[in-house]
C-alpha cells in the first residue's frame, strides 16, 4: 500500500492505493496518507499555490520562478515552448524564433537551438521543424587555426540553403527530411535531365534533340557535339565512356 505524501492524494482500487495524484494548482493538502481527492482544499482568498503544494504560500505578486499567476489562486506551470526567469509574473516568456523548449515550468531562458537540419520560424514552440525537400540547414567549412573545420548553423528561422543548380532535393519519399548538408539532402541530375535553378525537387528532361551531361543546369549540347570523355546514348544523355 502506498503512503502518498502531502500534496497528494492516493488513487484506489478494492481498497488498495495504488497510485499517487498531486493536487492541483491552487489547492493544498498538508495531510499524508490521503485517498481522495477531496483532500485537496482551495487556497484562501488572494493566496495561491503551485502543483503537489501543502500549504498556499504565495500572491498574485510572488509566483515563483517557472510558473505564472493565473485565476484567483493558481501559480500554473509555465508550458513547453515558454518559460519564466521571475518571480509574480502573469504570463511566461516565448522561446524565440530558431528555438525550442520541450519541458514545462523552466525558471531560467532553457530554450534550445534548433539542430542542423531543422528550422523553426515561430516563437513558443516545443519542437522544431524538419526542412523540406529541395532544402536544407546545414554546416560549412571554414579555416580554423589548425586547417578546416566544420561550423554547423544552428538556431535556423528557415531552411538555409537550396540545392544547387544541376541538382534535386533527394528524399523523393519524404517530403521532411531534415538534412543538414547538401550531400545529403541533394542528388545530382541524371544525364538527359537538367535543373536550372536551386531548389527544385525535381529535373526536367532535356527537350527533343537536346542533350546534357550528369549534374546539368542546362541542355546545350546535341547528339553530335557531346562534351570530350562523353558519347551520345539514347535520346538525350552524354554519359561518359
Amino acid at each position: 500500500m502506498l503512503n502518498c505524501p502531502i500534496g497528494q492524494f492516493g488513487s484506489t482500487v478494492d481498497d488498495d492505493m495504488t497510485s499517487c495524484n498531486d493536487c492541483g494548482a491552487g489547492k493544498y493538502n498538508e495531510q499524508v496518507e490521503q485517498s481522495t481527492s477531496a483532500a485537496c482544499k482551495d487556497c484562501a482568498s488572494d493566496t495561491f499555490s503551485t502543483v503537489a503544494a501543502s500549504s498556499c504560500p504565495y500572491s498574485a505578486t510572488s509566483c515563483p520562478p517557472g510558473t505564472y499567476a493565473s485565476g484567483t489562486a493558481s501559480c500554473n506551470a509555465c508550458g513547453v515552448g515558454m518559460y519564466n526567469d521571475q518571480v509574480g509574473q502573469s504570463t511566461c516568456k516565448d522561446c524565440g524564433i530558431g528555438m525550442y523548449n520541450d519541458q514545462i515550468g523552466q525558471t531560467v531562458p532553457a530554450c534550445k537551438d534548433c539542430g542542423i537540419g531543422k528550422y523553426n520560424n515561430q516563437v513558443g514552440q516545443f519542437s522544431c521543424r524538419n526542412c523540406y525537400l529541395g532544402k536544407y540547414s546545414g554546416k560549412y567549412a571554414k579555416m580554423g587555426q589548425y586547417g578546416y573545420v566544420d561550423v554547423f548553423y544552428v538556431g535556423q528561422s528557415l531552411c538555409k540553403f537550396n540545392c544547387a543548380t544541376g541538382k534535386y532535393g533527394k528524399y523523393l519519399y519524404n517530403a521532411q527530411v531534415a538534412q543538414s548538408t547538401e550531400a545529403n539532402a541533394c542528388q545530382m541530375c541524371a544525364s538527359g535531365k537538367y535543373s536550372g535553378a536551386a531548389g527544385q525537387l525535381s529535373c526536367t528532361t532535356c527537350a527533343g534533340g537536346s542533350f546534357s551531361t550528369a549534374a546539368a543546369s542546362s541542355c546545350p549540347y546535341s547528339a553530335t557535339s557531346c562534351p570530350p570523355g562523353t558519347y551520345a546514348s539514347g535520346t538525350a544523355s552524354c554519359d561518359p565512356y
